[in-house]
């Protein structure tokens, strides 16, 4: 029996997430490109894979280790758009494990506002429904994270 959520809703199925975090927005973009900040806050602070080549074209491999699962959760890609402090955009495919998503795109937004500065994730490119949830349960949990290193640090 098929689950109607693996069936395709659209030729790009997306999820969307969006945080204020109490910080500057050099911060804030700083944390998602510095591999020694982004390690600190992704997968909730359990990131033991972290490299990023911040360049247009440069690559980047990021992920961690579940040892109680013996799995590895390695995603990779290439920056697209790097528009210091205000846009990101890149590919992003699961290198591990290898029946994840593949050849999606994340694209980010960082907006001061009042008290803050606003980050919008876009995660596009999904074949199903299926697919992105899982994406933005981790999106929203990796903003949470991002929110609680640099408001700690305020």
């Amino acid at each position: 029996m098929i689950n109607p959520t693996d069936l395709p809703a659209h030729n790009d199925v997306a999820v969307e997430v969006s945080r204020v975090i109490h910080a500057p927005i050099t911060a804030v973009f700083d944390a998602w490109i510095r591999p020694e900040l982004r390690k600190r806050w992704w997968a909730c602070g359990s990131c033991d894979v972290c490299e990023i080549d911040a360049r247009v074209g440069g690559l980047y491999r990021i992920g961690t280790h579940d040892s109680g699962k013996g799995q590895a959760y390695i995603a990779v890609g290439e920056f697209q758009l790097i528009d210091r402090p205000t846009r990101l955009t890149y590919t992003w495919s699961w290198q591990q494990p290898e029946d994840f998503v593949e050849d999606s795109l994340v694209s980010v937004r960082f907006e001061e506002v009042q008290n803050g500065t606003r980050v919008h994730v876009t995660h596009s490119r999904f074949a199903t429904q299926g697919h992105a949830s899982p994406h933005r349960d981790g999106w929203e949990q990796g903003l949470e994270a991002l929110a609680s290193l640099l408001e700690s640090e305020v």
